[in-house]
């Protein structure tokens, strides 16, 4: 399979730096749709700022894990369940081999009680590296051969085997890579345990009073925290932890219970990697202003710089938009009617379903994690249909998200949902399998986009960026992002309470005649592209990290 698919040699890597790099470690990483490693905005917002640091020319690179089995191909039944392994064909992807002089580049991490290889993939984004950890590799046992087989797929044990794989070998690999480090960035805490290894690259060798000190005052380490919600914030119990380090403290040697400590949620026997990541890290940041505000009430001795999350707009906002004169009415509202006309005939082709372009188009697509409330629009079903039925309009409704594979209740919300698109006899449809492909396709042909959390839970949100980057109106509660926004003649506010009788009457007294208004909804669309390619894109992202967080390193 390497000679098929190509290698390349480490030193070609070491070429491409001549000054330090930014390590930027993640989960998951949304970079090309032939690699499906991706579950959702955390994956998505990794691979925009790989393709920004490249356009921007900044020394960054990627880490990850190759999961061979990818995320969750999504086929519906009448169930509505969630179907088997997205299987990646790595003979149509563009990943080669990392080599040294033509052999393999492999490390070891010490699992439990044995060691497990690893060997390394390079996804080339544009300049940027993306090497992704593979222990698909002969010599290691039947378990570990599959750990990195999918992506959030398995029990404690293996979610936390795939995490030492992670930070652990990540780290590893970029030692034996032999390129300048200039600070290491953990989006998310699956990394965390490369704070280990760190702390023991710096201290005197077998000194563990000074590898102690060396952990607790690490000089280059950010972290990124993206939810406050439990489920996106792993935990495990102690002794699983010290079961699985045993073999990797030995290698100091060092009682695993220290390691484990660093992590221990207070007043309780569970590990968080999101804890260890906030205690040691140089620095922590917040994804937006408002997710600053709630995670220093949740973890009040452990402050987060906010940073506003942003999306690559080369990638997300259409050619017809890019190209077209925004400022001339006429111009952008033909653009937009071509991204509309497309997104129709996707729907045609995939549903049988046939509409117009000129019909009043409006979506929700993202996860159907329950405090996104996927099923707002549905909690008074008559007056719903009123308004697809009786508009002077017509109105048109699509959905689209993958529910999480274990995730119950999203899975239920997705049974739920299936059962009410049935009863509006295609007026409204769910388009299964969200990609970034088909996110593309709908974030730029919607022409309004329904963003719904329940405030204080979304921590940021990039969806309505990239639908506002294309002149889609935002309906939206006012959460992450959408909280520094003020909407006056750009889009529509939900209140918090009784949020779905404000999402009626948004619809019915602000957004239907609104739309009937070509010259004023085309001034809503002109000062939403304003506002988000100013205000929202990864290239200010990047910007305000460096200024806010990265120069910070080593002044902390």
């Amino acid at each position: 399979m390497a000679d098929a698919l190509g290698m390349i040699e480490l030193s070609e890597l070491q070429k491409l730096y001549t000054s330090p790099a930014i390590a930027y470690f993640c989960a998951e990483f949304a970079v090309d749709e032939k690699l499906p490693i991706y579950a959702g905005g955390l994956g998505i917002l990794a691979g925009d700022m790989l393709k920004q640091a490249c356009e921007d020319k900044r020394p960054f690179i990627g880490v990850g894990l190759l999961y061979h089995k990818g995320y969750m191909l999504q086929e519906i039944s009448k169930d509505a369940n969630v179907y088997g392994p997205d299987t990646i064909d790595l003979s149509k992807t563009d990943l080669k081999l990392l080599v040294r002089g033509n052999t393999p580049v492999t490390v070891s991490v010490p699992i439990h009680a044995r060691k497990v290889t690893v060997k390394v993939w390079v996804q080339m984004t544009g300049c940027v590296p993306l090497l992704l950890l593979d222990t698909d590799i002969e010599g290691n046992e039947a378990q570990d051969i599959n750990l990195c087989d999918q992506l959030y797929y398995g029990d404690r044990e293996h979610r936390f085997k795939q995490e030492m794989i992670l930070g652990i070998g990540g780290f590893r690999v970029l030692h034996e890579l032999g390129i300048p480090i200039r600070l290491y960035h953990l989006n998310e805490g699956h990394s965390a345990l490369l704070l280990f290894e760190l702390a023991r690259s710096l201290a005197p060798a077998n000194d563990l009073k000074d590898y102690a000190d060396t952990l607790e005052h690490l000089k280059n380490v950010v972290f990124t925290n993206h939810t406050l919600i439990p489920a996106g914030n792993d935990v495990f119990s102690k002794d699983l932890v010290i079961s699985y380090l045993a073999s990797y403290a030995m290698e100091f040697p060092m009682d695993p219970a220290v390691f484990a400590k660093y992590g221990l949620i207070q007043d309780s026997s569970l590990f968080s990697p999101t804890m260890l990541a906030l205690r040691l890290a140089t620095i922590s940041q917040a994804v937006s202003k408002l997710h600053q505000q709630k995670a220093l009430a949740m973890w009040t001795d452990h402050p987060m710089v906010a940073v506003t999350n942003g999306v690559h707009q080369k990638t997300w906002q259409s050619e017809e938009i890019a190209k077209c004169d925004c400022a001339n009415t006429d111009d952008l509202w033909n653009a937009h009617l071509t991204r509309k006309k497309i997104l129709c005939e996707m729907i045609t082709e995939t549903t049988g379903i046939t509409w117009s372009e000129n019909d009043l188009l409006i979506g929700w697509a993202r996860r159907l994690a329950n405090y996104k409330q996927p099923l707002i629009l549905f909690e008074d079903i008559e007056r719903l249909k009123k308004i697809v039925t009786g508009s002077k309009v017509p109105v048109r409704i699509i959905f689209s998200g993958k529910p999480h594979a274990y995730d119950e209740q999203a899975l239920q919300n997705l049974h739920f949902l299936l059962e009410q698109v049935g009863k509006f006899e295609g007026s409204v449809v769910y388009l299964q399998n969200y990609s970034i492909q088909l996110a593309q396709t709908l974030l730029s042909g919607l022409d309004v986009l329904l963003n719904t959390p329940i405030r204080g839970f979304e921590a940021c949100g990039t969806s309505g960026m990239k639908a506002s980057m294309n002149g889609v109106l935002l309906c939206t509660t006012k959460d992450g992002w959408t909280d520094e926004v003020d909407w006056t003649d750009m889009g529509f506010v939900i209140e918090d309470h009784h949020a779905a009788v404000h999402l009626y009457e948004r619809i019915e007294q602000d957004i239907i005649p609104l739309y009937m208004d070509r010259q004023r909804w085309t001034a809503h669309m002109q000062k939403s592209i304003t506002m988000s390619v100013q205000n929202y894109s990864a290239s200010r992202l990047l910007s305000e990290l460096e200024a806010k967080v990265y120069s910070q390193i080593g002044k902390v």
